[in-house]
């Protein structure tokens, strides 16, 4: 995406924010106010999670019902929209929704799950299902344990996706505590047949995986001892990037990769007060520029990759929070003078 594009894009999302914010309560035009029910305010917005098919012939949505989110497709040509899937008690309630190609759609699915010597603890289950409702999977199948083999676990947390393979549409990598209860293992996993294989073993230091563009895991963030967050390249054995550009409480959190997976695009403090968004040389993670930054907030996002030219925009989540608030700090504050005349402590009661 180009900084052109990226920035009318942006600016078009924001200034939708801003007619939605500007509207009043009920849809009225007037100026005088609406008075709004409590139950208003507690309900689901109507629609959430909108997504694009990679062909840009449908669009993904998950749709309220008044009380938890449906998924919906919509065809972009006609407008004709059909709920797919419902939640339910037990497929679960849907977390997210993706595109993993032009017809299959991958959603993770929150549900209440019974953990050995813990007791009930919330879960996460990923599905896949084509857009017109049909090959309803389960992507994650329960292990089975064998006599005489390592036991494997089904894991608490499935929804953890390490890569969405764009070259390999049949498949997407996921990371999985199924070998280790602790520490989690990547697996190529199909979309259509569930079937999976591990790519990765777990690492005793790394608790997030992080794979380049074709699908390579070449990096991993966790903990050596009882230090701060440590960012790890994978080769042979980790190897951790040293120096003040890495540290901090927060983990540094890598958001991309170049196409020829020599940078990587971080989200870090480079020894700096503040988070930001910087190229960093993947080798021996000196930092090679700034993509963006900023003086007064910590930046955070994610950045989208125009998917022919692997080129990047920054998805500032924190700019489009304070171009909502600028709106607000705009309404000057209005000073509420009293009409009737003043009534003293000792004066009779104007009630009778």
């Amino acid at each position: 995406m180009s900084g052109r594009d990226g920035a009318g894009l942006k600016a078009l999302l924001i200034g939708l924010g801003g007619l939605l914010i500007s509207l009043p309560v009920g849809g009225s035009t007037g100026s005088s106010p609406v008075p709004v029910r409590a139950a208003v305010l507690g309900e689901l917005p109507m629609l959430d999670d909108a997504s694009l098919a990679p062909d840009g012939e449908h669009l993904l949505l998950l749709q309220s019902n008044g009380e938890r989110y449906d998924l919906a497709v919509e065809r972009v040509d006609t407008g004709g929209r059909q709920v797919i899937l419902k939640a339910s008690e037990t497929l679960g309630l849907f977390n997210w929704c993706r595109w993993a190609n032009d017809e299959r759609i991958v959603c993770s699915m929150r549900t209440n799950s019974r953990l050995a010597r813990v007791g009930m603890v919330t879960a996460t289950r990923l599905l896949a299902i084509n857009l017109d409702g049909s090959q309803l999977l389960p992507l994650v199948p329960r292990p089975r344990n064998l006599v005489g083999r390592a036991p494997a676990y089904n894991p608490q947390i499935q929804d953890r996706v390490v890569s969405w393979l764009p070259e390999q549409p049949a498949h997407i990598l996921v990371q999985l505590n199924r070998q280790d209860p602790n520490r989690p293992s990547v697996y190529r996993l199909n979309i259509y047949d569930n079937t999976m294989e591990r790519i990765r073993r777990s690492r005793t230091q790394i608790r997030q995986w992080y794979a380049d563009y074709q699908g390579n895991v070449r990096l991993g963030v966790g903990f050596r001892g009882e230090s701060m967050p440590v960012v790890y390249r994978m080769g042979f054995r980790p190897v951790a990037y040293a120096g003040s550009a890495f540290s901090s409480e927060v983990p540094p959190v890598p958001l991309g990769f170049s196409r020829d997976g020599q940078e990587i695009y971080m989200n870090m403090t480079n020894g700096r007060d503040r988070h930001g968004i910087y190229r960093v040389r993947y080798e021996d993670g000196a930092v090679l520029g700034t993509i963006h930054t900023d003086a007064e907030f910590d930046v955070f996002g994610s950045l989208v990759q125009h998917p022919e030219t692997g080129d990047f925009g920054v998805d500032d989540e924190m700019e489009q929070a304070m171009a909502f608030a600028s709106q607000a700090d705009d309404v000057q504050p209005k000073t509420i003078t009293r009409d009737a005349d003043k009534i003293g402590r000792n004066d009779p009661c104007p009630c009778g």
